[in-house]
């Protein structure tokens, strides 16, 4: 595990996708969101393990998570977007690589809501334990 700081926070999240990245190697790049913490490790191998093998017939691949027709996170971008990435200026995230990439977009059917779950406030944390 190696940390990386952002001191660009403030100026939106893909500040930090961007300083993840910058940092990374590999085939790919999971995107995990601090605020949808009750995905589970084996949710993580499913998505992690239909990337591995898209990206064999799809380098520039992009796998999202999906639950009862409804897009969550984690996404996993090939490392075919990285400069691609890097060089992104929209600071609310990667949503438009994936529109402009739809022949590309894979999804991950999952088998919870996990990927859905969303705390941001303590009301969030308490609905999201109570359903």
């Amino acid at each position: 595990v190696k940390i990386i700081y952002n001191n660009d926070f403030a100026n939106g999240m893909t500040t930090s996708i961007q300083r993840g990245i910058y940092a990374a190697n590999g085939n790919g790049f999971m995107i995990c969101l601090g605020d949808v913490p009750f995905i589970t490790s084996q949710e993580y191998r499913k998505l992690y393990t239909f990337f591995e093998e898209q990206r064999r017939i799809n380098e520039a691949c992009i796998c999202i998570a999906e639950y009862k027709n409804q897009k969550g996170n984690p996404v996993i971008f090939s490392s075919f977007y990285k400069k691609q990435i890097l060089d992104h200026t929209n600071m609310e995230g990667c949503k438009d690589i994936v529109q402009a990439n739809k022949e590309n977009v894979f999804v991950v059917e999952m088998v919870s809501e996990n990927i859905l779950k969303d705390i941001d406030t303590l009301e969030d944390y308490n609905d999201a334990i109570s359903s």
